[in-house]
């Protein structure tokens, strides 16, 4: 089954024949966490680096956000399907900076900080990384072997 990730959703699946996906990455960033040997795979499409511009909403949705959505992930993976942090594989996509002029708020650039920053706090490497650039990204993962399929196009 194809599962397809909105901005700020997140998926968990240990269905072999599951693919976790998401369209449209422009600046927000992808992050997969994946568990070879028991073939889980997790996806969060977080959309800003910082919840505290508006905890409610990090409550109710904390994969929109880099700071709440790492330890969210992590917690189900660990706890709901029993893996273990050395098991674990992170690759991170996204984080595209717009081509326009009035794009002051680097959110981009930002959002790949704030995620590389929760990741080295929870001591967790990531093995792959495309990040970055003028263009966007769909990003297609499947839990049978947690390969990633990415497809780029320009940002308008």
């Amino acid at each position: 089954m194809e599962i397809i990730l909105k901005i700020g959703d997140y998926a968990i699946s240990n269905q072999i024949d599951d693919i976790i996906k998401t369209y449209a990455l422009g600046s927000c960033v992808a992050v997969t966490i994946y568990s070879e040997r028991r073939k889980v795979l997790a996806m969060a499409h977080i959309a800003l680096p910082d919840s505290q511009i508006n905890p409610r909403k990090s409550k109710s949705n904390p994969t929109y956000f880099a700071d709440t959505a790492i330890p969210f992930l992590l917690d189900k993976v660990y706890f709901e399907y029993g893996c273990v942090k050395e098991e674990l594989t992170v690759r991170l996509f996204g984080g595209a900076k717009p081509t326009r002029k009035t794009d002051t708020f680097n959110v981009g650039e930002r959002n790949i900080m704030a995620v590389k920053k929760v990741l080295t706090e929870c001591r967790l490497d990531w093995i792959a990384e495309e990040v970055g650039g003028a263009f966007g990204r769909t990003v297609a993962v499947a839990v049978a072997t947690g390969i990633p399929q990415v497809n780029r196009y320009p940002l308008v």
